[in-house]
């Protein structure tokens, strides 16, 4: 295999094989908007008046967990899952005012309506 074939290769791998990139900008930007919506303070249920509407299932913010910085990581789509998975690195301020950092990876689907979950078990 030439060295053109074998980068061809790994771009669309990285593309997430021939997910359309503009679908993978599109998910990062939900959950990119939902954690500043949680950053400044916000409830997830604001997120619901959005356009699109989002529907953000995050177990931490629902329980009244601070979340003080996120660092956004690889976005991918997978296909098995059906969904563009974001890995976030997030630093929470817990109910206890203790921060800590969690590595969280967000499933999207581009719905209608847009969903995104924390899938624990990715």
């Amino acid at each position: 295999m030439g060295k053109r074939c074998v980068v061809g290769v790994a771009l669309l791998v990285i593309a997430g094989c021939g997910f359309p990139a503009a679908k993978l900008d599109e998910a990062k930007g939900h959950v990119q908007t939902a954690l500043e919506t949680w950053q400044k303070g916000g409830k997830p249920d604001d997120l619901l008046s959005a356009t699109p509407p989002v529907e953000f299932h995050e177990a931490m913010w629902k329980g009244g967990e601070k979340l003080m910085a996120f660092e956004m990581g690889e976005v991918r789509y997978v296909d098995s899952a059906q969904a563009v998975r974001c890995d976030v690195k997030l630093t929470v301020r817990g109910r206890n005012g203790r921060d800590r950092t969690e590595n969280a990876v967000y499933d999207v689907t581009l719905g209608p309506p847009v969903k995104v979950v924390n899938n624990i078990m990715p």
